[in-house]
């Protein structure tokens, strides 16, 4: 048995931490593929470490307000901890997430393997010839690399002249969603598995029949206040969903911008955000300012945001950056049509299309509608246009299930232990 380590700088964020997350536990609940498999962080959290398997934390960070001197010399200090955890656990791969971590997985020496996982286009961040050369450096360092969407590949090798026999792409896996009743406090009684079938798909029929009713309800004391307040609140609508950060690169504000839009042409449909971030405040007052107080919800942070999803008309994505946006594929396994900005969905919902294309109009593509991003009146159209075209509703929800077959775990993770396999085997052949 090999064993390989997952490494990021915490477990609590976004779409890396959940694929290392992901990725981790598949591969110890199916030691046939010939892996045991660790998470290394620099920060812990309890909550999340609990749930997982063979999670080590460092010792050494940094802390809120330290100069750049103190910052320097903890990297120092990770490199060699992170060099002696290799040693110690006798890791053969070791694969890291974010350039951060990156840096400390191709500087921390020993023998194992060295693969860098790219979770977003770098270009867009990179601002400094510094930025630029220490992204090089881990790439130049490193034995693989795994880009999370042919767009990221693409400027994997263009912009940071990386050698293409180097880079592969491998997507997020979508994951195994668990029973709806054990997950969220749905009713034994309104349980979909009292008549065979799966949740999801009895959940899909039901929506796209327009019939909210037949969704599972909430059983007394399964769900918290946020629920209850949702529940309520989308009663009679026509319900558009966004989740997301609240913060400026989510497009949350051009999103407000179109429902206003949309509200007036239809004025019983609503606009439900889940999540927290910086920009609740000034979002709160441009809903009051465009009068729509009584039409759009925040929520807060959910824990399982899929079953609002279930509740859901239409699902939004407004970002206007993404690495690859995990949250379209969670919709389009809740059984929601998709409404996408051009941020890194195109490879979701257009997947026989350049990857870099971006259009600037409505595109109804294979499997959702693509919009430009930061443009409000676009997106409102489409907004409008799916509300009330109950018939491509139906066929974009019956079309997820196709192409959610090539994000199953099983896939993914085939595609990671081929990589894994041949950096082994690279590192071995090196040592002969």
């Amino acid at each position: 048995m090999h064993r390989v380590m997952w490494f990021t700088h915490h477990l609590r964020g976004g779409g890396a931490e959940k694929a290392v997350a992901s990725l981790s536990e598949y591969f110890n609940s199916h030691p046939e593929l010939g892996w045991e498999s660790y998470i290394c962080v620099v920060y812990d959290d309890p909550v999340l470490h609990a749930k997982l398997r063979n999670v080590l934390v460092m010792e050494n960070h940094s802390e809120r307000g330290d100069s750049r001197v103190r910052k320097a010399l903890c990297v120092r200090r990770q490199m060699k901890e992170l060099r002696s955890l290799k040693q110690q656990w006798q890791i053969d791969v070791c694969v890291s997430f974010l350039p951060g971590a990156d840096i400390l997985n191709v500087h921390s020496g020993h023998r194992a393997g060295m693969v860098v996982s790219v979770r977003n286009v770098e270009s867009r961040f990179t601002h400094s010839i510094w930025k630029k050369w220490y992204v090089e450096n881990s790439y130049r360092r490193c034995d693989r690399i795994v880009t999370v969407s042919k767009m990221a590949e693409r400027d994997v090798i263009t912009f940071f002249h990386t050698d293409p026999e180097k880079v592969t792409t491998i997507y997020n896996m979508l994951p195994e969603r668990q029973s709806l009743n054990a997950a969220a406090g749905f009713s034994q009684a309104d349980s979909s598995e009292k008549s065979g079938e799966d949740d999801s798909h009895a959940v899909r029929n039901a929506k796209c029949a327009g019939n909210k009713s037949a969704v599972p309800e909430v059983s007394e004391g399964g769900q918290n206040m946020a629920w209850q307040a949702f529940a309520s609140f989308i009663q009679n609508r026509k319900v558009f969903l966004n989740v997301g950060r609240l913060a400026p690169e989510k497009g949350q504000e051009y999103l407000i911008r179109a429902f206003a839009v949309v509200h007036e042409k239809m004025p019983d449909s609503c606009l439900v955000i889940s999540g927290g971030g910086p920009l609740h405040e000034q979002l709160s007052c441009l809903v009051k300012e465009l009068h729509l107080s009584e039409a759009v919800l925040f929520t807060g942070n959910v824990p399982d945001p899929e079953h609002y999803m279930e509740r859901a008309d239409v699902f939004v994505l407004s970002s206007l950056v993404e690495g690859m946006p995990n949250v379209v594929l969670e919709a389009m396994q809740a059984g929601l049509p998709v409404i996408a900005t051009e941020c890194g969905a195109r490879e979701i919902l257009a997947p026989t299309t350049d990857p870099c294309y971006a259009t600037d109009e409505e595109d109804d593509a294979a499997f959702g509608i693509l919009v430009p991003a930061a443009d409000s009146t676009v997106l409102a159209q489409a907004m409008i246009h799916l509300m009330e075209d109950e018939a491509l509703r139906h066929d974009y929800a019956e079309r997820a299930a196709v192409r959610l077959r090539y994000f199953t775990p099983e896939r993914i993770t085939a595609e990671w232990k081929k990589v894994l396999d041949d950096c082994l085997r690279k590192r071995q052949s090196v040592r002969q």
